[in-house]
């Protein structure tokens, strides 16, 4: 029997088309995600790099081997850095993270707990102390770490065992003498042990209790106080920076112990006397130079002072003060911070690490003293905030190195004002020319003004477009007056940041007076909040009767709203138009809670940072809890940089599986990138927002919404960020095929074989994609993937079975009224096409037309719309009212990939006046059940 007129019911005909019509509950869109990249720092832990451009962060000890490279342990980054001869900076131990790991592999695998100590071997054998792990550990030539003493427990024992038994408190010297034996200074247990050859340990200074006694007897005897620095001459002698005993000692081959320089008092005296007389203030390292000179880091003093053969004592560098002036001249011209570790070099400099100022120096023979490592200017020192401008250039305040740097859009660093000295100079000439003094504070305005925080000089400064510098604010004396006057006669208490708005005026943060302060485009300097007085008061009045409590950070909106961080208080406070203050985000109590909720109801810990980008969105520096949070318009607080680890462990996207070091200023470009700068790394990042990936959440039968799939069956994905919009595919003749990307999206069915097929899309949209399993899928576990413009989703395991039988609803659910189609045949062969569902607009559903049956002669046939039919290896059954119903055909049908048809009837006469349900069964596999009505 030939059944013509059977077309496709109205609800199936948009699917032929390619346009969904199925209404679908789909999850929220997944929330903003960004990459994070390094712009200005340390790029890489392992990046080789020349010693022009290289920097240090907290450089606790040098060495210097028998081949003329020379070494240096940074505690800041738990890394070993080797300075070779041809002036190349790289990585020899360390990867960057803090912890315990590595041993048998390759040292630069491994990870370090603040490494305080390191010595050279004859052999180019590396010895690390190993400090917060309680170990020492040894790399050889071929670049592979083991422990060689230390249990990893702290305490005192093992002494006249295997070293890798022993104890130790807190490391900071180590030695290695011609033989290959090891000198530690275990400090916290007052005495220097040796490691010999055969891996022993044993005390060969001091008797673990503190004090000063025992010169002219046994080394073994004496007591030493919190000895730091250890070096061991070319005929044997051992020399000790007894430190908390203001002193340097010598235990000679016969194991007797002097003190060859220091009186045991804190202080400092003596230079050019006998250096027994001279008062030294906790020395940290030691050194002997080819003529028997010892070199001595008189660490409190900031000085590096020698002792002759003749014993009479000299300053060779540093004088006395911890910052400011030059970083070469004359060695007793340079400031030297904190001169903890020294080292002599084979060309006969002397080496310095300064752990506070973040340098490593080199005193040469004649006296003459220059940085080694740390003054590249790819790194800044100690960043203190950012800004950008219009066109992409990036400007950093360099607070500890008395400049503002920019980074422009190929990366190109350069100093764009401060000379590097500290100090206050320049004003009317070039802003490279002038003295800054600790800037802590940048922003740009929109016609290229740059504005500085001088923050120690008490000042704010201005640079105009054409790069010359003046001081719009500040007398740089201490106060807090001329409010309602001129900003240049005003005085601060500290401007540790500002920001400029769109009409030039600018905001300050006076942290110390704990305001904000305005110098608007006239010149004249008001107060907007603060009483002057801490604390975080004041919610709902006016911001000037109001208490702040140390500002750290201001922003201001496009419509002239200030924010500012009161990061002790753990808020962020707002100033609207009418001066009103309220608190959007946090509250006093420190803590890391909220995401996904109201700002307000957050915790944070310190925020330092806030910017306010061109949406309305609000970015924060959550510095302790080591994150970048955002709020959006809506007041909606979420974390987009920062797993809340303190460290590095490097970039890519989502920048929230990265760590972070106490992120503390942000800024917002116009194109919602986010730069933040990542204090204790010295870095600054870049959060550029990406799309997320594609997130399938189910892979369900298209018909029936079942998990039941099989190959060549309609689909229906569901998930978020599928694609960037709506696209459907064109309609297209049977015979033509699907496309297999719409907007730039796929659908990858990855099948038991791990054979990759691409599946025909009939249409695409953020939440939901409808597509046809690929035909040649083989049955089994499978994988469906989304790719969008390259990007995968994860994998999300289906079965896929022979057959997979579902039932098209008309409303697109799998329940309720068929999409099917109805003919009543007559007698006398006349055919009359019926609809089985008719479509209320105003319920935007569609409803079941009861099937007239006609006379006792007549005949009806519906053709039911399915899928998954198709591969039937035996007869398609159906049942309506649970009943067997014959079934007169069933197959692909003819008008729309992947949708098979199933024709049934004559319907039985039993079923009038009622609705029933219709089942097909394939290959004992039931279809969900859909209806039909009778009258």
């Amino acid at each position: 029997m030939s059944i013509t007129t059977l077309d496709l019911p109205r609800a199936l005909r948009p699917l032929s088309a390619a346009v969904a019509v199925f209404t679908l509950v789909v999850p929220a869109v997944l929330a903003q995600t960004y990459r994070i990249e390094t712009i200005l720092g340390d790029f890489d832990p392992l990046e080789e790099v020349a010693l022009a451009e290289a920097w240090t962060d907290w450089p606790s000890a040098v060495a210097a081997d028998s081949e003329g490279s020379i070494y240096f342990a940074e505690r800041g980054t738990n890394r070993i850095r080797r300075v070779d001869t041809f002036g190349v900076v790289s990585t020899i131990a360390g990867n960057g993270l803090l912890g315990f790991s590595g041993d048998g592999g390759p040292a630069t695998l491994a990870s370090l707990g603040q490494p305080q100590a390191i010595a050279v071997d004859g052999q180019g054998v590396v010895y690390i102390a190993d400090t917060d792990n309680y170990r020492i550990r040894k790399v050889d030539r071929s670049g592979m770490i083991v422990t060689i003493a230390g249990s990893g427990e702290w305490g005192w024992g093992g002494d006249g065992g295997p070293a890798t038994n022993a104890e130790f408190s807190a490391v900071y010297g180590l030695a290695a003498d011609k033989a290959g034996n090891v000198y530690v200074a275990d400090t916290w247990n007052d005495t220097i042990r040796k490691i010999d050859l055969a891996g022993n340990i044993a005390r060969v200074v001091g008797t673990g209790e503190e004090g000063s006694r025992g010169d002219g007897g046994p080394a073994v005897e004496a007591r030493l106080d919190k000895p730091r620095g250890v070096v061991v001459d070319a005929f044997g002698n051992i020399y000790v920076a007894d430190s908390d005993n203001h002193s340097i000692r010598r235990i000679d081959l016969g194991g007797i112990i002097s003190t060859v320089a220091g009186t045991g008092e804190r202080g400092f005296n003596g230079d050019g006397g006998p250096a027994v007389e001279a008062a030294l203030a906790e020395p940290q390292g030691v050194a002997v130079d080819s003529t028997g000179g010892i070199l001595i880091a008189d660490t409190r003093n900031r000085r590096v002072r020698r002792v002759g053969p003749d014993g009479l004592i000299t300053t060779v560098a540093g004088r006395g003060t911890p910052y400011g002036g030059p970083v070469s001249g004359p060695g007793i011209e340079v400031a030297l911070s904190s001169p903890r570790s020294l080292a002599i070099g084979l060309d006969g400099g002397l080496y310095i690490a300064d752990s506070f100022r973040d340098l490593v120096f080199r005193l040469d023979p004649t006296g003459t003293m220059d940085a080694f490592v740390g003054w590249g200017r790819r790194e800044p020192d100690s960043p203190g905030d950012v800004a950008v401008d219009g066109n992409g250039i990036v400007y950093v305040a360099d607070i500890r190195n008395h400049q503002v740097l920019t980074v422009d859009k190929s990366g190109q660093v350069s100093n764009y004002a401060g000379t590097g000295e500290g100090g206050y100079s320049g004003d009317g000439g070039p802003a490279a020319g002038a003295k800054l003094f600790y800037p802590g504070g940048v922003d740009v305005d929109r016609f290229g003004n740059v504005y500085i925080a001088d923050t120690s000089n008490l000042r704010v400064r201005r640079v105009a477009a054409n790069g010359t510098i003046e001081t719009i604010a500040g007398t740089g004396e201490s106060g807090s007056s001329g409010d309602g006057g001129p900003a240049t006669s005003a005085t601060f208490g500290l401007p540790a940041a500002l920001a400029v708005d769109a009409v030039g005026q600018v905001y300050v943060a006076d942290t110390r007076n704990h305001r904000i302060r305005k110098i608007d485009s006239e010149g004249i300097i008001t107060t907007i909040a603060g009483t002057g007085e801490p604390g975080d008061s004041g919610d709902g009045g006016p911001a000037t009767e109001a208490n702040v409590e140390w500002p750290e950070a201001v922003a201001v909106d496009g419509i002239g709203q200030v924010y500012f961080t009161s990061a002790r208080a753990n808020r962020i406070r707002m100033i609207d138009l009418t001066g009103t203050i309220t608190t959007i985000a946090g509250g006093r109590e420190s803590g890391f809670s909220g995401d996904g909720g109201p700002a307000l109801s957050a915790q944070f810990d310190r925020p330092s940072g806030v910017a306010v980008g061109i949406d309305g969105s609000i970015y924060v520096g959550d510095t302790w809890n080591h994150t970048v949070r955002r709020i959006d318009s809506e007041g909606i607080i979420s974390t987009i940089a920062g797993n809340g680890h303190l460290g590095y462990d490097g970039e890519g996207s989502p920048a929230t599986e990265f760590q972070l070091s106490l992120p503390s200023q942000v800024a917002v470009d116009h194109y919602g990138s986010v730069y933040v700068v990542d204090a204790w790394e010295h870095r600054i990042r870049r959060l550029t927002p990406e799309d997320p990936p594609p997130l399938i959440t189910s892979v369900l039968n298209g018909a029936s919404f079942s998990g039941s799939l099989a190959p060549s069956a309609v689909a229906v994905l569901e998930g978020t960020e599928l694609a960037p919009g709506h696209a459907a595919a064109p309609a297209l003749p049977r015979s033509s095929a699907l496309p297999t990307s719409l907007q730039g999206t796929s659908v990858i069915v990855a099948d038991s074989n791990w054979e990759r097929h691409l599946a025909s899309l009939f249409m695409v949209s953020p939440n939901e994609i409808r597509f046809q399993v690929p035909e040649g899928a083989a049955e089994g576990l499978a994988r469906v993937i989304v790719q969008r413009s390259g990007v995968e989703s994860e994998r999300l395991a289906i079965q896929l079975t022979a057959v997979a039988p579902g039932l098209f609803s008309a409303n697109g659910d799998g329940r309720g009224v068929a999409a099917a189609a109805a003919v009543r045949i007559a007698r006398d062969g006349t055919q009359t096409p019926m609809d089985v569902a008719r479509y209320e607009p105003s319920l935007g559903r569609y409803f079941a037309v009861p099937l007239d049956l006609g006379s006792f002669s007549d005949r009806v046939y519906v053709r039911l719309h399915g899928t998954g039919i198709r591969g039937a290896s035996g007869a398609t059954l159906a049942t309506i009212r649970g009943n067997p119903v014959r079934v007169e055909s069933s197959g692909p049908s003819p008008g729309v990939h992947g949708v098979d048809e199933v024709v049934v009837g004559p319907l039985p006469r039993a079923l009038s006046r009622r609705e029933s349900d219709v089942v097909v069964i394939v290959d004992g596999q039931a279809s969900n059940a859909v209806t039909i009505s009778v009258k």
